[in-house]
């Protein structure tokens, strides 16, 4: 198993490049043990290749990128990790599960069997399902599914195992409007009860500035990393983005979700505890 002091994720000088092209130059920055990092950049930043290099499937031409100080390309505990990719409102998922076989496949820890046969995968299933409100939907074909339902089944998918660190790219591109809210307020509560490592991508730093605590703004380069009250403070950073922008962040940095864990009896035992909207 991979050591568990030190950074979660930590580069060093690191430079990508995609076709020839120079896509990240230079970037340097530790992600700690239950941060909640932001990620924000204009279109064609570098954000998505940012996640890739940290999850190891793109290689570094320079410099050097760690996940619990190991090489991605060479760590193997990867039922510690969730992934979110992008999927845009119009984009489909083309495969022939329901579901609850697309959720469960996120308890796979890349073996032949997944590490959760000892017990506890029923409960595991049903909270992740429960937690992104698709119980309903755990028979139906995923290739029947709506954009934002699929969003919905691959964030069930990636919260099943409980991860210690969960990477997000534009995961509430494809939500309903009326669903967005309660999916920052599940990871948000996810990050401070769980005590889980957070990093999405996003490209509205206003709502993300309501529940991350850390920034980290690229633009092929590092711009800004920092918390939020730094990056309130920072002069430079107001020549940067505009004191207008600025103050949308820091307008809304502060707030945040309320409302308790899911941990009823009847949860397996060893399955996570799912926080659940105050209403619930």
């Amino acid at each position: 198993m991979s050591g568990t002091g030190g950074p979660v994720v930590r580069t060093e000088n690191l430079h990508v490049e995609l076709g020839g092209t120079e896509v990240l130059r230079g970037l340097s920055f530790a992600m700690e043990a239950g941060d909640y990092v932001g990620i924000v950049g204009p279109n064609g930043s570098g954000k998505t290749t940012l996640l890739k290099t940290i999850l190891g499937f793109i290689a570094p031409v320079a410099g050097r990128v760690e996940l619990w100080g190991e090489n991605p390309r060479a760590f193997r505990d990867w039922r510690r990790v969730g992934y979110v990719p992008q999927i845009g409102p119009t984009s489909t998922l083309k495969l022939p599960l329901t579901v609850g076989e697309l959720v469960s496949l996120g308890l796979l820890a890349g073996r032949w069997m997944p590490y959760w046969s000892r017990g506890g995968a029923g409960g595991a299933i049903r909270a992740a399902l429960e937690a992104m409100k698709v119980s309903d939907l755990a028979a139906n074909r995923v290739n029947s599914l709506s954009g934002g339902q699929q969003q919905r089944a691959l964030l069930a998918q990636a919260l099943a195992r409980g991860p210690e660190l969960l990477l997000m790219d534009e995961p509430t591109a494809a939500l309903d409007p009326s669903f967005r809210e309660h999916f920052y307020r599940t990871v948000e509560r996810l990050n401070t009860e769980n005590g889980t490592t957070v990093i999405m991508v996003t490209h509205d730093p206003a709502t993300i500035g309501l529940y991350a605590r850390r920034l980290l703004y690229i633009d092929r380069r590092l711009v800004f990393y920092g918390t939020f009250e730094e990056f309130c403070k920072s002069a430079e950073m107001a020549g940067y983005f505009g004191e207008f922008q600025q103050h949308q962040i820091c307008h809304q940095h502060g707030g945040g979700g309320r409302g308790g864990l899911n941990c009823s009896s009847s949860t397996s035992r060893g399955a996570p505890c799912w926080p659940v909207s105050a209403s619930a």
